[in-house]
């Protein structure tokens, strides 16, 4: 089990996907036999918080303590924010790269390759937009709530969102954002002949998987950490209303 004493050596040994954790988290490698809570002191990450995401993506463990998650919730809404912008310069780019240099290498399969693109555009686009609309919606309208209920103070516009937006139309956002992901990987995997380029193909497909992996516990954050509080804090304060 992994703890806040764990080396932060020995939880990539455990699971070298951790590594994705630390890149979008700023963390360098050379941190010797430091502790996970040594080195979420020193970069100022809330160890409490690092605990619960390396717990779900290591064991798939729920964190369901909504009044322990409520303390996190300002800290998560900035790692959910970190991990979009992760998404957005490093994992979607560097598959965008390789089908590139897939159609400067293999000009003459052009077609195949434009299939590849055409599926993993389908799925850029939605995904985009879904993060899109939890930066300029969702998160504000948390963060606006969580701050009503430390304040104790509720303005106007406050009680119109939680009459009007509530966190479960949120939820059902989640649904099928992978169906095109599956599809580029049956089409790689499955019905296109073997690219000469193999390489190219076969690094499209480990970040592909990578970044659906991501995804889903992203989404696992939100839905199973997330909500559960929101949901509390909109119950609390429509009390009030």
């Amino acid at each position: 089990m992994i703890t806040l004493n764990t080396r932060m050596a020995d939880l990539i040994f455990a699971d070298v996907f951790s590594l994705s954790i630390l890149d979008r988290l700023n963390i360098k490698l050379g941190f010797g036999d430091k502790t996970i809570d040594n080195i979420c002191q020193s970069y100022k990450i809330n160890p409490k918080l690092f605990l619960q995401i390396v717990r779900l993506f290591l064991y798939n463990e729920v964190p369901t303590d909504i009044e322990e998650n409520k303390k996190l919730l300002t800290d998560l809404i900035k790692y959910l924010r970190i991990t979009h912008d992760y998404y957005l310069r490093r994992l979607i780019p560097f598959i965008d790269d390789n089908i590139k240099k897939l159609e400067v290498k293999e000009p003459d399969r052009i077609k195949d390759i434009g299939l590849l693109k055409k599926f993993f555009n389908q799925y850029k686009a939605e995904l985009v937009a879904h993060l899109e609309n939890e930066e300029k919606n969702v998160f504000p309208y948390v963060l606006e709530l969580h701050q009503a209920y430390n304040s104790g103070r509720l303005d106007n516009s406050v009680i119109d969102k939680i009459r009007h937006s509530s966190i479960v139309d949120f939820e059902k956002e989640h649904d099928n954002l992978d169906e095109k992901l599956n599809d580029l990987k049956n089409i790689i995997i499955k019905y296109l002949p073997p690219f000469e380029n193999h390489f190219e193909v076969i690094q499209i497909l480990v970040t592909v998987f990578q970044l659906e992996k991501d995804v889903y516990e992203h989404a696992q954050l939100e839905d199973l950490m997330m909500v559960p509080v929101v949901r509390e804090l909109e119950n609390q304060l429509f009390k009030n209303v």
